[in-house]
């Protein structure tokens, strides 16, 4: 009989009890033989410093019951939801999931279904394309298309609910790269994932960041494994984003041209804002306008820093495990050759253009949050948990 396989795409910035309930009922209801995750490493898919290492993130992942952690690579991660969700979903893919879980507010997959029909049909699409020229937010742009393409006013709120751009690209990759695999909706729990305010015991990874800032007690919002992880001081981490982007953006003007997401004279833009700013949180409240989301700018602050070439999707990715339980380790046996000849477990030696671009996105993540030895690790076997 074939193993029953569940996957699912996680960020954990952090680990709350929202994501603890997910992976729950996720398990409750599939009852797979294997769990594989795949997430983001040192930057999230909204372009922030994750509040976590990604190698404590990934020993947390194995202790919280996930038998193989995979690693999304920050040139893969760093992007668009339909970028970030159709590598994810392809990456998972290739370890041969039988299932694919998501957390949502709305779990009803018969309306997702009708809203990702409706956002393929070529009137949505030519909305779309209008939109895109007023907004660079996808969120805005999507909505703003499903408003003028005549989208029933009950579908236009669904897709204005957090995650649900997310989820539909997942269903979209899945469309695209054929996959022959079981989708299971999970409805979301407290907080909204843009609420910064604690209201709920299961308060939202930006309730829980902002309460770090401040010093506020998270005890009793979090699992136990999270009490213990050491955290980025994100204070720290922006006075030396700020440093470094007023050096990045000073200098080598003319190699701007060639970095992903540097164009139509936004660098410009840029630079005459960052020469008044008096700091990172002064610059995004200067620069952020109608056109361009806060995500987008943080993204382009980091392909600017780790120099993100945009031929970058040219380069072949890579299938990298970062950590495995025995379970885990047991499942990656049985793998196809052709699958096993893909995956690598560290990037020693490596010459893959994505892989150098990680390295970098891993000293850069150690420059901000003065978290040494991480560079290091990226040189060892992954993770083991033992069963």
């Amino acid at each position: 009989m074939e193993p029953v396989v569940l996957g699912m795409v996680v960020e954990f910035n952090p680990y709350h009890l929202g994501h603890q309930y997910f992976l729950t009922q996720a398990k409750t209801l599939i009852n797979p033989d294997v769990v594989i995750a795949v997430t983001s490493t040192s930057f999230t898919m909204r372009g922030e410093v994750a509040i976590v290492d990604k190698f404590a993130k990934t020993k947390q992942m194995l202790s919280e019951g996930i038998d193989i952690v995979l690693e999304l690579p920050c040139a893969k991660s760093v992007q668009s939801a339909d970028f970030f969700a159709y590598h994810s979903v392809k990456a998972l893919s290739q370890m041969q999931i039988t299932d694919l879980a998501f957390g949502v507010e709305n779990e009803d997959l018969a309306k997702l279904y009708q809203l990702l029909a409706i956002i393929q049909t070529p009137n949505f699409q030519k909305h779309l394309q209008k939109a895109l020229k007023t907004f660079t937010s996808y969120k805005k742009a999507y909505s703003r298309a499903l408003e003028e393409s005549g989208t029933a006013s009950e579908l236009i709120a669904l897709f204005n609910q957090p995650n649900i751009t997310l989820a539909l690209q997942y269903l979209r990759a899945i469309q695209d790269l054929e996959l022959n695999i079981r989708v299971h909706a999970i409805k979301r729990q407290g907080s909204h994932y843009h609420d910064t305010e604690i209201t709920h015991p299961f308060a939202s990874a930006s309730g829980i960041r902002k309460a770090l800032r401040s010093g506020k007690e998270i005890t009793g919002y979090v699992p136990e494994s999270t009490l213990k992880q050491s955290f980025a001081n994100q204070n720290l981490t922006e006075e030396r984003m700020f440093a470094l982007l007023q050096y990045a953006l000073l200098v080598n003007q003319q190699g701007q041209k060639a970095i992903i997401g540097l164009s139509e004279g936004i660098e410009y833009y840029l630079i005459a804002h960052l020469k008044s700013a008096s700091s990172y949180a002064d610059l995004i409240d200067r620069i952020k306008n109608k056109r361009y989301s806060i995500s987008k700018f943080q993204r382009i602050f980091l392909y600017l820093l780790l120099e993100i070439p945009k031929t970058f999707d040219q380069f072949q990715p890579y299938l990298r495990v970062l950590g495995f339980s025995e379970q885990g380790e047991k499942y990656l046996g049985t793998l196809p050759k052709e699958t096993k000849s893909e995956i690598i477990t560290s990037l020693k030696n490596t010459k893959n253009p994505i892989g150098l671009i990680e390295l970098k996105a891993t000293q850069l993540y150690e420059i901000l949050t003065d978290k040494q030895g991480l560079t290091q690790t990226e040189f060892l076997i992954p993770l083991k948990r033992k069963d």
